[in-house]
């Protein structure tokens, strides 16, 4: 067992398994995806306890508690357990199936600083809903919901994992345990030790919040004054953030994260329905009610083909994936002249000015953004780019630096600083910047590769030699699907 090493799994065979591929490291376990020996299309991930964690008995009887979870939990929606045991060197696994779409993680940063569209939203947090629902009806609480615990199969659907923090109610409603969870995702009560049914309904809510407004409820530079926002302040209501979402979708969310247990909605189910129409809708379907929810359509009208601005913003994001930029800036252009208040479209249309090299045009629309949205740390972010295009490298600086108390964890805010302060040539500054933005995302390979060019540049050979060979495992794990840990 001494021999083995968390970064020897890869090639080694696991009941009728090859491990192919590392996906995910955590501080107790790690994510491989294998392959069946015989059935070549056949993908599996397997998750394995560290070295470290052998040593602690408590450690090993979570790790088995997981397996016995997953095993009650058989449902479309939650990820399916295949074998657990142990390997010949002493190591516990668990085989579950594997999970190629990626994570809810994943896809809210392709859509940051934005929401998901409502619809994709809806349908994203029913499934989730219903897992979440069934487990509560198995007397299951997972306690640990967050966007990177809600993986997608192939064909796009939710599948609810990592159940190591999952608790089994007995009798009773709620019990007192150890806190656990994901700080930015944790109920009021959950920090006091508190598990009921209420903090996974907490959970979603917060997570339909970051869903529909491209935020996270709480966010601080420390992990003290998220957990004092969580008990004590309200969070920004989600029409100020995203104007377009329903007022009923603001207050389902509101309401599934009431301070106060006994204020949210009576179960997840609940929540879910009043996500989709209206207390007062509902209450008229339960009663039988024929009451129609459209408006008739007036036959005597022209059908109206005008462009709505998120029809804009839609068209402006396609253009832009396919690199027609001129385009693109037109688009989002058309979106600020239907709402002058949208920061996010100031955004847009400054990027695009940058791919077009109109770089002073594009630092006024980002500034234009600042002055809507003073919050946003992507909008300073961006301000950065252009100065930095500018040769203004000083004052980007000092931009990149608001971004980073605005938000503490992200990693382009310090990319950004990094390369300024290479052009300075003020590279002690800027290495010890690109490990601060190693340290928030370890796996973030555009920070590696910043790193290794330029201790490459400084001839620290070795050290650049160990960062590319991290950046090469890193590359793997992305060609491999790069699915989030079970």
């Amino acid at each position: 067992m001494s021999m083995i090493n968390e970064s020897d799994w890869i090639g080694m065979q696991i009941g009728n398994y090859r491990v192919v591929a590392a996906l995910t490291q955590g501080f107790v376990s790690g994510v491989y995806l294998a392959q069946h020996l015989l059935l070549k299309h056949n993908q599996v991930a397997i998750k394995l306890l560290h070295r470290k964690s052998l040593r602690s008995v408590e450690k090993q009887q979570q790790f088995l508690q997981e397996a016995e979870r997953l095993d009650l939990l058989r449902y479309p929606h939650i990820v399916s357990i295949i074998d657990v045991g142990q390997t010949d060197e002493g190591f516990p696994y668990i085989i579950t199936e594997y999970a190629p779409g990626g994570s809810l993680k994943d896809r809210i940063e392709r859509y940051r600083p934005g929401p998901l569209p409502l619809e994709e939203a809806l349908v994203i947090l029913s499934q989730i809903g219903e897992a979440v629902q069934y487990m509560h009806q198995q007397n299951i609480i997972h306690c640990d919901l967050k966007p990177g615990n809600v993986l997608f199969n192939g064909k796009g659907e939710v599948l609810l994992a990592d159940f190591g923090s999952a608790v089994l109610l007995g009798v009773a409603d709620t019990r007192r345990t150890a806190g656990e969870g994901t700080f930015y995702y944790m109920a009021p009560e959950q920090f006091e030790g508190v598990v009921s049914k209420g903090i996974d309904q907490y959970a979603l809510g917060c997570i339909a919040y970051e869903l529909l407004t491209g935020r996270q409820p709480f966010t601080a530079l420390s992990i003290r004054a998220v957990i004092q926002k969580h008990m004590m302040e309200d969070p920004i209501p989600p029409t100020q953030l995203n104007q377009e979402l329903p007022a009923h979708v603001e207050q389902a969310i509101l309401k599934a994260m009431a301070k106060v247990p006994t204020d949210r909605h009576s179960d997840v189910a609940a929540f879910i329905s009043a996500l989709h129409m209206p207390v007062s809708n509902q209450i008229a379907v339960l009663a039988g009610s024929s009451t129609e929810m459209t408006t008739p359509v007036q036959p005597d009208e022209p059908e109206v083909l005008t462009k709505t601005r998120e029809n804009w913003l839609d068209e402006a994001v396609a253009h832009q994936k396919t690199g027609c930029y001129e385009e693109s800036l037109a688009a989002y252009e058309n979106a600020i002249e239907l709402d002058s208040s949208d920061a996010y479209a100031y955004i847009g249309k400054g990027l695009m000015l940058c791919k077009l090299k109109r770089y002073e045009e594009a630092l006024n629309s980002f500034e234009h953004a600042i002055e809507l949205d003073a919050g946003d740390a992507y909008a300073y972010i961006s301000k950065g780019l252009a100065l930095s295009m500018l040769k203004r490298y000083e004052q980007a600086l000092d931009v990149y630096d608001e971004a980073i108390q605005l938000d503490v964890y992200d990693v382009d805010a310090y990319l950004g600083k990094g390369l300024a302060l290479e052009h300075l040539q003020r590279y002690n500054e800027a290495l010890l910047v690109y490990e601060q933005a190693i340290s928030c995302n370890p796996n973030h390979v555009p920070a590696w590769r910043a790193r290794a060019d330029l201790l490459q540049k400084l001839e620290r050979t070795e050290e650049a030699q160990y960062a590319f060979e991290i950046i090469n495992q890193l590359e793997v794990i992305v060609g491999a699907g790069a699915a989030q840990h079970i």
